[in-house]
């Protein structure tokens, strides 16, 4: 059984790999909820611990706490969250028919059903809220304007930082600097 502080410790060390990689599993909710697969990351993690734990009883007698700085464990644990990927990636292809990143919309009516993500949500009203806590005003301002205008967001999900230095007035430099600022802070590429 993991303690408060150890639970936080695999969220402060995997927490980021296993988002991504529940994104990477399908990257659409019509195949594969994004939150399903990083539970279900999250399910072989605590597994892997068991497992990794019974594996190397005579090197790590004390369990987790003994093995959880090392790298053997660090390379089997992220062996674990790939090779789960790739499976449930797998079964994914195969339930679907996915042929180069497609899906029949005619079988598969799901996934015309479109998910709301307005800017309308509680939750993003709350991000929305903290954001002066976290940002300075020039920040926020970079923030509202990627909210309000979706042409200021490339097409790979990053800011466009020479549309925001015109929306702006200010240096492709600054406006890169900023971006990074933010993405420092709120921990996310941007």
């Amino acid at each position: 059984m993991l303690t408060e502080l150890q639970y936080n410790e695999l969220e402060d060390r995997y927490g980021k790999l296993i988002y991504k990689i529940a994104h990477w599993i399908s990257g659409d909710s019509a195949t594969a909820n994004i939150e399903d697969n990083a539970q279900d990351l999250w399910l072989v993690l605590f597994e892997t611990i068991n497992t990794f734990a019974r594996l190397n009883s005579d090197a790590y007698p004390d369990g987790y706490e003994d093995f959880k700085d090392t790298a053997h464990w660090n390379k089997y644990v992220k062996t674990a969250l790939w090779n789960s990927k790739n499976s449930k990636g797998n079964k994914i292809s195969q339930r679907y028919n996915i042929t180069r990143d497609t899906v029949s919309t005619w079988e598969n009516s799901e996934v015309m059903e479109k998910e709301d993500y307005s800017f309308e949500s509680v939750e993003f009203d709350m991000f929305l809220e903290d954001l002066p806590k976290l940002l300075n005003e020039k920040e926020l301002q970079v923030v509202r304007l990627l909210v309000e205008d979706p042409n200021l967001i490339t097409e790979l999900g990053h800011a466009n930082k020479s549309a925001l230095s015109r929306a702006l007035g200010m240096t492709w430099a600054d406006a890169d600097n900023i971006v990074k600022a933010i993405g420092a802070k709120l921990q996310n590429e941007l």
